[in-house]
């Protein structure tokens, strides 16, 4: 009998503290690099940035949100750091909004890129965490064409 209810009790602390702890926002918003990618734009073949931004949080996002893009090269560095602002108007709680970057130059034909992608940089926006505000990725680009390979 107190063999069961030693290994009842070790079963529970297990269980317990395997269990994720969900941290509420404490009434302000969160914001997070849902998702990012390269699209065509127009008809003239030029590929863009785009990232999609939600906010997670519980209180809605009022004015301009800043987005910061970083285009590196894996073999000979940075090729690029763009930090674009956003009159967002407003983003509620769960609200989402897609954020296309149109490039000034053309995007590299050929190579390896990590591409990264920040959402409030400067923390202007004050959240409850900031260490879910960024996204990176890696890309081969091919003829033009980029792939996610990571």
């Amino acid at each position: 009998m107190r063999k069961k209810l030693i290994i009842g009790v070790i079963i529970t602390v297990l269980v317990l503290s395997s269990t994720p702890v969900v941290i509420g926002s404490e009434g302000k918003p969160d914001l997070i690099v849902k998702n990012m990618g390269f699209a065509p734009y127009g008809d003239g073949g030029t590929i863009i940035a785009c990232a999609t931004i939600k906010n997670i949080g519980d209180a809605d996002i009022q004015g301009e949100l800043t987005l910061k893009y970083t285009f590196i090269r894996l073999v000979f560095g940075t090729i690029a750091y763009i930090d674009t602002t956003w009159m967002s108007g407003g983003l509620v709680p769960g609200g989402e909004a897609y954020w296309p970057l149109i490039y000034q130059y053309r995007l590299p034909k050929f190579g390896f890129f990590e591409f990264k992608c920040m959402v409030n940089p400067g923390r202007t926006i004050e959240e409850s965490n900031y260490d879910n505000n960024d996204l990176a990725q890696k890309y081969v680009a091919i003829l033009g064409h980029w792939k996610l390979i990571g």
